[in-house]
């Protein structure tokens, strides 16, 4: 039994056994395929299909690539690169054309902020030295008022008339220059047109400190004449029975030795204490007659004199 599966063995290893050129031998293995049937092509994995596709689409690429560079830097095109170089320039010198006005826009406006604070330290000292002046021409500038005296409603021998007492004093250390003044006194009972008489205070034309205050009186005119002086004592009676209505008024025109022009205007009448409410009462105060409080001190423009 022994001898029998040596045979069998033996006789297998001769079938697998194909003899060769030169006395060789030729194993075949169980699996492989039959002479008699030619053998097909395998297909390629997926894998290696993409990786192929893609090695194809990049070659196609890269040729593309290639002639658009080519095209690119032909003779042809050489004009729009000549352009597009200056443009490249035109912007850097653009660029460097801005940041250069940016550091001078900046200098100036350093330049700027100087000049403006030193303008401002200029003015802040004129603005001193001006109110530094005004003040020493506030308390130098000659300027004059007036001043009324109670009515005594006494008749005066050596004026002949009814006196109405004033002082006018100048206020300052320098001179005034009286350019014109007037004054007048009335009763209500004067009409309108010969309120426009005046008389003449009788101030110096070169009014000094030193001779400040001046005191002295205007009589009051009547009705009838050119002018009258009045007598009537009916009339003194009424106006201490508030029939009638005593008033004066007037103006002083002066100029200070600064050179400017001033003018004094001044309205007042004579109010009765009984006026007031208590019959009995004896005196009165002058009060203001205009809507000014019976005094106004104002500065006088002069307009420029045209030469022509």
């Amino acid at each position: 039994m022994m001898c029998g599966f040596l045979a069998l063995s033996v006789l297998g290893r001769a079938q697998n056994t194909v003899p060769l050129k030169g006395g060789q031998q030729q194993q075949h293995s169980p699996t492989q395929a039959h002479p008699s049937h030619p053998s097909a092509p395998l297909p390629l994995p997926v894998d290696a299909q993409k990786d192929g596709g893609n090695a194809q689409q990049e070659t196609e690429n890269e040729s593309k690539a290639e002639k658009y560079l080519k095209d690119a830097f032909s003779p042809a095109y050489l004009s729009n690169w000549a352009l597009v170089a200056f443009g490249v320039i035109g912007g850097i010198v653009a660029i460097i054309t801005l940041r250069l006005i940016y550091k001078q826009s900046g200098h100036m406006e350093r330049q700027t902020k100087i000049l403006e604070d030193s303008v401002a330290a200029a003015q802040k000292s004129a603005d001193a030295a001006i109110a530094q002046v005004d003040a020493a021409k506030r308390t130098q500038r000659a300027q004059l008022r007036i001043e009324f005296a109670d009515f005594d409603f006494g008749f005066d021998m050596d004026s002949k008339g009814y006196q109405v007492r004033f002082t006018v004093t100048l206020d300052g250390t320098t001179r005034a220059y009286i350019l014109s003044e007037a004054i007048i006194a009335y009763t209500s009972g004067l009409p309108p047109e010969k309120r426009s008489i005046r008389k003449q205070i009788g101030l110096p034309k070169n009014f000094t400190p030193e001779i400040s205050p001046i005191g002295t009186y205007t009589l009051i005119q009547t009705d009838s004449g050119f002018p009258e002086v009045e007598t009537d004592v009916s009339k003194m009676w009424a106006i201490r029975e508030n029939k009638l209505f005593l008033f004066v008024n007037g103006y002083v025109l002066y100029r200070d030795i600064f050179g400017d022009m001033w003018r004094l205007e001044f309205s007042q009448t004579w109010k009765n204490w009984s006026s007031l409410g208590d019959a009995k009462a004896v005196g009165g105060m002058w009060s203001a007659a205009d809507m000014y409080g019976g005094y106004r001190h104002s500065k006088v423009e002069e307009q420029p004199i045209n030469p022509n």
